[in-house]
């Protein structure tokens, strides 16, 4: 069965305690045009993470909208170190407009520790730079 390991991927701020932010100014954000959309907006050298419980050998699919005027890295990682597994770039065009992001990738047997789903937007950007994240989900087989 193929199942959503992220909880909260919508940034809903009553359910935001999987969510974790590297700074204060990072944090959710609220677009109210017509519908509330609650998205996570990570400034220039911030970060956000969840931890994921996935398997060793698992395939994943990793989907997500992104936009602004930075770029970010999403990676996976052993959970509190800069130890990267796996990482790709997002939002390289740097779009102002929502833009989906998909991609895949398959535990190995080497990734040791807790692992964390991380967002980290672009360091050599202006500081005022963001990127934000919205709609997240990890697929994986259980």
């Amino acid at each position: 069965m193929i199942t959503n390991i992220i909880n909260d991927g919508d940034f809903n701020p009553e359910q935001l305690n999987a969510w974790s932010f590297s700074d204060s100014s990072a944090g959710v954000q609220n677009d109210s045009e017509t519908v509330e959309n609650y998205y996570a907006h990570v400034n220039a050298t911030e970060s956000a993470w969840q931890q994921i419980g996935i398997d060793a050998g698992q395939q994943s699919l990793l989907t997500f909208k992104c936009r602004g005027p930075n770029s970010g890295t999403v990676s996976v990682m052993m959970l509190n170190t800069n130890t990267t597994y796996w990482s790709q770039p997002f939002n390289s065009e740097m779009s102002i407009d929502w833009v989906t992001e998909t991609t895949s990738f398959t535990v190995d047997p080497s990734w040791t520790g807790p692992l964390m789903l991380h967002f980290q937007a672009t360091y050599n950007a202006e500081t005022t730079d963001a990127v934000d994240i919205d709609d997240v989900r990890l697929l994986v087989n259980k």
